[in-house]
Parts: structure tokens; sequence; C-alpha cells
């Protein structure tokens, strides 16, 4: 896996990677220099560290990577920043650098590429759907032909018939299920979890809340792992950056078009 342009720490580490990934292509550091706007010998110094890039050569590999609006304003950044004449100017580019990789961390940048075209719901439409576990899963449940009606999603997620019952019309009500056929079907998967610190902390806690009553229930095809380490701090943001470079890879797996089980994937990564 390649690092992440979040992981980076200098902006001349961000082309050498590039050159790296590209080692294949013939004459890839000619290209970024002809995309720079310089002379191969120029780029050469660049790379050697004995002269700088100028923001507008920057912002021309940006375009040439075809990097994000995140992803070029960090480069920027880092190349600024070690531009910069003081250190007061320094070290408020590192605060800027500090908080763009939190951004590139938050659940809206992971969702980004997924939630162009999806649909947001109402505050208290949203508050319910992401505040009981069972309501997603229900919702998603629908996917799978074999739990499309009220007594085997009562089975399947040992919830009261009555309860599931319940969630089905609000979520019919909500525009995302339809009844047809005898059997409760999705209209609507592609649901975006507003950019909303209260209504994330509310789903974090209601899939922990079922991951919780799993780890009861004894299956040995299902992954717990939980486990205390002591690290650098310096690798903590690597360590980081890392993590969510495998969930972003992994929200990019497109969905199955005949899905037999429904999972949760959580993460917690934290310090003592």
């Amino acid at each position: 896996m390649s690092l992440s342009i979040f992981e980076m720490n200098h902006y001349r580490d961000v082309i050498r990677s590039r050159i790296d990934q590209n080692s294949n292509k013939r004459g890839y550091q000619t290209q970024l220099a002809r995309s720079a706007g310089c002379q191969g010998s120029y780029f050469s110094q660049v790379l050697k560290g004995q002269v700088h890039l100028t923001p507008d050569q920057a912002a021309a590999l940006c375009e040439f990577w075809s990097l994000s609006d995140l992803e070029a304003e960090y480069f920027l950044t880092l190349l600024n920043r070690e531009r910069a004449g003081s250190p007061q100017l320094q070290k408020r580019l590192g605060g800027q650098l500090d908080r763009m990789r939190s951004e590139s961390r938050r659940v809206g940048a992971l969702m980004e590429a997924k939630t162009k075209d999806n649909i947001q719901l109402d505050p208290q439409a949203a508050y319910y759907y992401w505040s009981y576990w069972y309501c997603p899963a229900i919702h998603g449940a629908l996917a799978i032909p074999s739990l499309r009606t009220i007594p085997s999603l009562s089975e399947h997620f040992n919830l009261p018939p009555k309860l599931v019952g319940e969630v089905l019309e609000k979520l019919r009500l909500m525009g995302l299920v339809v009844f047809e056929s005898a059997e409760w079907q999705s209209t609507r998967t592609d649901i975006y979890l507003h950019d909303d610190e209260t209504l994330i902390r509310n789903f974090h806690l209601a899939m922990r809340q079922r991951a919780n009553f799993k780890l009861s229930v004894e299956n040995r095809e299902e992954l717990h792992y939980t486990w205390i380490d002591g690290v650098a701090k310096k690798d903590l943001p690597v360590i980081k950056a890392r993590i969510y470079e495998a969930i972003k890879e992994q929200l990019q797996i497109s969905p199955s078009q005949s899905p037999e089980e429904l999972v949760c994937f959580c993460f917690d990564f934290f310090t003592l």
C-alpha cells in the first residue's frame, strides 16, 4: 500500500513518492518537470533540496496528479511551510497541516466519493436512523432476498416482530422502503451520514452496542480483536493514516450484486 499524501511531512517526499509509484513509466520525472513548467535540471535540484518549487509550479503538479481540493491544499501548504521565512509562519502553517490531516480522516471525507448522488434525511429522521443499530441494519438487510419479511428479520436479528414492523414503517415514511408482492424492498440505500458530530457519535455507539452483544454469542467465523501497545508519538499519525487508507480502500470495493450476509466493520484507535 502506497503512503497517503497526508502521511508525508515534506513536499519533496510527495514528489519522490509519485516518482517511485510510476517507476515503470519511462521519463516520468521529465513529465513532472514539464508539467511544472521548469527545466529538468532545475527539477533535479528541487529533489536534491538545493532550490524550492514556486507555488505556481506546485499548483501545476497538483493539476497533473488530479489531486482533490484537500490534497492539493495540503501539498501547497507543505511547500509554503518550507518556503516560510520565520518560525512563527512555519508554526502557523504546521497547524493548518494538522487540521487538514484530521479533516482527511473525517467520515465525510471518507465518504466523499460515495455521496455525490446520495440523499440526506431530514434532521428528525436522521436522528432516528443513526441512533439505533437495528434501523440501518434492517434497512441494509433488505438487500438479501431471504430477509424481506418481518418474521425473517425478527428471527435473524433476534428482535420482537412488533419492533421490526415499526422500524419498517418508519423507513417507509422516510421513502427508503416499500411493501410490494408480500415483501419489503429497499428503494434507496445511499444514505448520507450528516456531517453532525452528534449523529456520528450516536452511530458509533449504536453499532458498538451490537458488537458487545455479538461478543457474548460465540461464533468462530466472526472477528473481534483488541490489543494495547506502546508506540512512539511520531508514529501515531502514520498509524492513523494507514488505517484511514485501509478503510478508504474497503469503501472503494464495489458492493456485491447478490449479497448473502450483512456485516459491520468497527475500528477504534485511541490513546489510553
